[in-house]
């Protein structure tokens, strides 16, 4: 089928042709007449084959959607493409296409959707891109692109919800001038030869800190705008493709790549936060205690790095926690198999820490009180700061009782009562979770 047969001629808005199965050469030598009124056109998921029309930009000068996606399209991306002042969503993904993205693009100022991914595009991202200011959807993904990951994508596309440079071959750090973006749901870096600590800039990742959800869709009542985006994310484990449900997928993904350093502070504050995938790098310290701030965190992967010390108590209360990866680093003692952690029951999930031990792992541990609660002088900070805040907690509850009690006594005797059978099943509790050590 060629790209633009002639019965085009007759479309006044609106072309879709999805998943016929229609397949032919495009003859790049034909002349096309204009379309002038041809808004919308839908080629994907067929078999149409041969290269983009050079002069596609004056043909269709005045689309808003081009959907070429899922082809077996080749050749390069003609510059006349950024004729198209109107186009507002571009999606050439899974092609054939090669060479290096047009810096004609720059020139679509009403751009919000650009998806490029599955291709063989090469060369650096074009500095023009910077002018696509209304740009909500940047995926490149699966690519040959190179140079470093650009400082204006951070300072320019503010609006940017989805950015996705998976499985390129991009150099360099991560430019602090990311933390401009407080609409960002989805930043896969992932695959890439990208080096350097992650620097702290997760703050203003406001999408990122609340439950509320994107749109699934880009719509625009004022024009009359409507476009579906699909995008892919390695979540528990496998590649999913989410479209329905994209409003759903809040996703940090920088595995595979040479980042070293700690995991950043301002990273466990964003509460909204399902997938986040921090594997394959060569990141140091211990897994924050905070990290279980995450609480609406579905898939977690931080394996094949060299995080050290405990794994945290607070992570048994992750309760949305479905996958969870912490093979091949340098954790060590108990395991802390209670809560929400206790779903975790196949021991690959721990595997390659020599000095891990306790259920799900055949090791186990030693001293697994002193390990797990351990002594209000020697223990690790977490632990004294657990033990002196319920300390605290347990006098300003008894002062509050005091009080009611001195006030009002003939309620003596029946609260009384009460507190006594409550400390003696806590006392059966306690003794029955921590056994007295012999010495």
């Amino acid at each position: 089928m060629k790209l633009l047969p002639g019965f085009l001629k007759h479309c006044t808005s609106t072309v879709t042709i999805r998943e016929v199965a229609c397949y032919d050469q495009v003859n790049t030598s034909e002349t096309y007449a204009k379309l002038p009124n041809l808004q919308y056109m839908y080629l994907s998921n067929n078999q149409i084959s041969g290269c983009i029309p050079e002069n596609i930009g004056e043909v269709v000068p005045n689309l808003s959607i081009l959907d070429l996606s899922n082809n077996s399209i080749s050749g390069f991306i003609p510059n006349s493409i950024g004729n198209m002042k109107v186009l507002e969503a571009l999606d050439l993904s899974r092609n054939k296409l090669m060479g290096p993205i047009p810096t004609s693009m720059g020139n679509l100022k009403n751009l919000r959707t650009l998806v490029l991914r599955g291709n063989t595009l090469s060369e650096q991202i074009p500095s023009s891109l910077k002018n696509c200011t209304k740009l909500e959807v940047l995926d490149l993904g699966d690519n040959q692109l190179a140079g470093n990951l650009p400082s204006w994508i951070g300072q320019s596309l503010t609006s940017l919800r989805v950015l996705s440079l998976r499985s390129n071959k991009l150099i360099g750090a991560i430019p602090k001038t990311m933390s401009s973006l407080y609409s960002l749901q989805v930043f896969d870096a992932a695959e890439n030869c990208l080096s350097g600590t992650i620097p702290d800039i997760f703050t203003n990742f406001t999408a990122m800190k609340v439950t509320e959800k994107m749109a699934d869709y880009n719509y625009d009542r004022k024009h009359n705008f409507y476009y579906r985006v699909s995008i892919d994310i390695v979540a528990k484990g496998s590649m999913m493709d989410y479209t329905e449900f994209l409003s759903l997928v809040t996703c940090i993904d920088l595995s595979r790549n040479n980042f070293s350093g700690r995991i950043p502070e301002s990273l466990t504050k964003l509460i909204g936060l399902r997938v986040l995938n921090l594997s394959g790098n060569d990141m140091i310290g211990k897994i924050p205690q905070e990290i279980n701030q995450l609480q609406e965190l579905e898939s977690m992967d931080l394996s094949n790095n060299l995080f050290s010390g405990g794994i945290p108590l607070s992570m048994s209360s992750m309760n949305y926690l479905g996958t969870l990866n912490l093979s091949y680093n340098n954790l060590s003692g108990p395991i802390p198999f209670a809560g929400h952690m206790s779903t975790f029951d196949d021991a690959s999930t721990y595997y390659g820490n020599e000095n891990l031990c306790g259920p799900p792992l055949p090791t186990k541990c030693d001293s697994p009180i002193s390990n797990n609660v351990g002594d209000l002088r020697t223990g690790s900070p977490e632990v004294r700061q657990f033990w002196i805040s319920a300390g605290l907690g347990f006098g300003i509850g008894f002062g509050g009782w005091y009080s009611v009690l001195a006030i009002k006594r003939k309620w003596n005797n029946a609260i009384l009562k009460v507190m006594d059978f409550i400390a003696e099943i806590l006392i059966t509790r306690l003794q029955h979770l921590f056994p007295r050590r012999n010495r």
